[in-house]
């Protein structure tokens, strides 16, 4: 059987980063029946958040 292919906003992505609890996330319930990608935008808007909180912390 063929797994479909969920692609993922980066709503979506920083939405499970920020959960406390993760084994209730929606998210990861659906990596049993989904594959997940992300567009080139998306990782690119990924990096530059995670650059920006590393230079908050310091």
């Amino acid at each position: 059987m063929d797994t479909s292919t969920i692609v993922l906003d980066t709503s979506i992505l920083i939405d499970f980063f920020r959960k406390q609890d993760k084994t209730k996330s929606v998210l990861l319930q659906l990596t049993d029946k989904y594959r997940f990608s992300i567009s080139v935008i998306t990782a690119f808007e990924i990096k530059i958040g995670i650059q920006t909180e590393s230079q908050k912390a310091l």
